[in-house]
């Protein structure tokens, strides 16, 4: 009975990491959520404070935490990647992605600002 139960833990652990969702692989997810979570942030931000700088600065952090956090769980989780290190998986997808969902961020804030949406004082 031990022994199913640890099999089924095992099991259990290695389809959280290679979990698909209508066909998209869990990265992707986490990367749109990651974005989401930072243009909303982002837009607050240069609408509180219309300053786009500090906007971008704070676009940045939110990516950096989520993706990072989300990194991190996911290795430790990973038996294989526990083993062979962080390279042979695909969890670097997720650290690599942070400049580009910045960088579509500022074009994000870019289209808010230039569409009038913000307030110009």
């Amino acid at each position: 009975m031990k022994n199913i139960q640890v099999v089924l833990k095992m099991v259990i652990k290695r389809q959280v990491c290679e979990m698909k969702w209508g066909g998209m692989k869990l990265n992707f997810i986490i990367i749109l959520f990651s974005l989401l979570v930072s243009s909303i942030f982002s837009v607050c931000t240069l609408r509180n404070r219309n300053n786009k700088r500090l906007s971008m600065l704070v676009a940045f952090c939110i990516n950096a935490l989520i993706l990072l956090l989300f990194t991190w769980y996911l290795f430790s989780i990973d038996d294989e990647g526990q083993l062979f290190g962080l390279f042979p998986t695909d969890l670097l997808m997720l650290i690599f992605s942070i400049p580009i969902i910045t960088w579509i961020n500022f074009f994000i804030l870019s289209f808010v600002k230039s569409r009038g949406i913000i307030e110009r004082e």
